[in-house]
């Protein structure tokens, strides 16, 4: 099966039972958006050698695939970019999904090598900003729920792509 057809599929599965945000399910998004948010990961998971399957779990987890959700922290889209974060990337459309994807991408990327691979303390580091899990040396209190979420989505996703071969 293709990544992009993988991703996709992925997407379905995350998106109808992922994302809650504040007790709220939300809609899944239509199915031809959802193939666009495939080839925007798949793009971006070959162009930053970050998984596709980990991008997809921070959007699951993040913003449970709407493009428009946008924080009382003032985060914003399908990856909840901060403007700062946005615009060291040199996005200024935080709702544009391309836009969004790549330098949600791209950003969790240079976490991953900040924290020399470890893959929870970037997802941490994603959610409370590098220094808090530089500070604490593992990952803040405060974001072991969160990273909890994405790491069982993105090993349920790693497991299905693992059974799909």
């Amino acid at each position: 099966m293709c990544l992009r057809r993988t991703v996709f599929l992925l997407l379905v599965i995350l998106f109808t039972g992922c994302g809650h945000r504040s007790g709220l399910v939300p809609e899944v998004p239509p199915t031809a958006t959802l193939e666009q948010y495939a080839r925007i990961i798949s793009a971006e998971a070959a162009s930053t050698h970050v998984p596709a399957g980990l991008i997809g779990a921070i959007i699951a987890v993040e913003s449970g695939g709407n493009a428009r959700a946008t924080n009382p922290s003032g985060s914003m889209g399908l990856m909840q970019l901060k403007r700062a974060t946005a615009a060291h990337y040199g996005v200024t459309d935080l709702y544009d999904p391309a836009a969004n994807i790549t330098a949600g991408s791209r950003y969790l990327r240079d976490l991953i090598a900040r924290f020399h691979g470890n893959i929870r303390f970037a997802v941490a580091a994603y959610k409370t900003g590098p220094a808090a899990v530089a500070a604490a040396h593992s990952v803040p209190s405060g974001a072991s729920n969160y990273v909890d979420r994405v790491m069982r989505i993105y090993d349920a996703v790693l497991r299905t792509m693992t059974s799909s071969r």
